[in-house]
């Protein structure tokens, strides 16, 4: 993931794309502790939760999965850089 971003930055940007890809990563990880922490508490038993939990975080892999095979091919670097 890291390699497709950078690729498809130009390479004055690099720098700010790399940190708005670090960015989003925290920023992902927060919000999935969040989720997940609150769809085990939610439920009431721990072991029913945490099995909604796992559930939702395959779901999340099948359609980023699926998201990405589907992706177009990159496209050409310019030679100029």
């Amino acid at each position: 993931m890291t390699a497709l971003l950078l690729d498809a930055a130009p390479a004055g940007l690099a720098g700010t794309a790399s940190g708005a890809l670090n960015a989003s990563r925290q920023l992902g990880g927060a919000i999935a502790v969040a989720v997940f922490g609150a769809l085990v508490a939610a439920q009431g038993a721990f072991t029913r939760g945490l099995r909604v939990s796992l559930l939702v975080a395959e779901l999340t892999v099948l359609v980023t999965t699926a998201a990405s095979l589907l992706r177009p091919a990159g496209r050409a670097q310019d030679a100029s850089v």
